[in-house]
């Protein structure tokens, strides 16, 4: 299992780790895209994910889970 924050979650890192046959757990950026309808995609700050997760497709790489993570001190608008 390989584990980062999202400076290291860019599409060309994801795919080497998969094709390793690596599990992976990353954090995201808010702004990236993402899609639950073909061809229509939106920022990841903009789903509501719920605590269990929402599988979706994550633009250029293919399907992920996506978990929301709030911290103190940050505030979502």
């Amino acid at each position: 299992m390989v584990t980062g924050d999202s400076w290291y979650s860019g599409v060309e890192n994801l795919k080497f780790i998969k094709n390793q046959k690596l599990g992976f757990l990353f954090g995201i950026e808010k702004n990236r895209t993402v899609s639950n309808e073909p061809h229509k995609y939106c920022q990841v700050s903009t789903l509501a994910i719920p605590q269990e997760g929402l599988r979706t497709h994550l633009k250029e790489f293919g399907f992920i889970k996506l978990f929301r993570k709030d911290f103190k001190k940050e505030r979502r608008k």
